[in-house]
């Protein structure tokens, strides 16, 4: 992570994640789900998007795929914090 400037405080919008090609990404989620814990998919590759060329990119295609956006903000406590890692952990050994 960036360091926070002296003036300023970091927001930490958006915290996220790929998953390992061998995890079953739609499970997660749903599991994640299941412990009360919104997760979000990563954005659409750009080249994806109607107004661009269909082309090929692996690399972003893989990480769109099996990425996903944890809760973050400004508004979660450190408990918060501690609670989404743990579950996350959970679901992941779980697998």
């Amino acid at each position: 992570f960036q360091k926070d400037q002296e003036n300023g405080l970091n927001s930490y919008w958006m915290t996220a994640v790929v998953i390992n090609k061998e995890l079953n990404f739609d499970d997660i989620e749903k599991r994640l789900r299941a412990e009360n814990i919104e997760v979000k998919p990563l954005f659409t590759p750009l080249h994806q998007l109607p107004f661009y060329d269909d082309e090929s990119h692996p690399i972003s295609e893989a990480t769109s795929k099996n990425g996903l956006i944890l809760p973050s903000g400004t508004t979660l406590s450190q408990e918060d914090i501690e609670i989404i890692s743990s579950k996350f952990r959970k679901v992941l050994l779980e697998d």
